[in-house]
């Protein structure tokens, strides 16, 4: 998780401008960050057949 987030500011260390389609990408890709723990502990823990677990 740290490594996201070290590559996250170095890519956007460079970023000069952006637009709303950009911020939008970001946002995703820091939702997608904050939400791993939450999706590996949802497999780890997950029930025999649990087809929420599978699908998040």
């Amino acid at each position: 998780m740290a490594r996201f987030w070290t590559l996250h500011h170095q890519v956007f260390e460079h970023v000069r401008s952006y637009n709303i389609r950009v911020m939008q990408l970001n946002f995703v890709w820091l939702v997608s960050i904050a939400f791993l723990p939450f999706a590996a502990n949802l497999l780890n823990t997950e029930v025999e057949g649990d087809r929420v677990a599978h699908a998040l």
